[in-house]
């Protein structure tokens, strides 16, 4: 689980500023981490998924 808020970066890379902060995934960066597992999912998707089992 990652550290503090991720961001994106324009590589492509995730970077949290604060590491000290509690865990928090954004829409992007649970996108980009599927991605990068090999799963095509779009930010839009990630959300309806969420929407869908009630997650916030």
């Amino acid at each position: 689980m990652p550290l503090g808020r991720l961001e994106v970066q324009p590589s492509n890379e995730m970077w949290a500023g604060n590491e000290s902060g509690p865990s928090e995934w954004t829409l992007d960066t649970l996108a980009t981490a599927a991605q990068d597992l090999g799963i095509q999912v779009s930010r839009c998707q990630v959300r309806r998924i969420l929407l869908t089992e009630g997650v916030r």
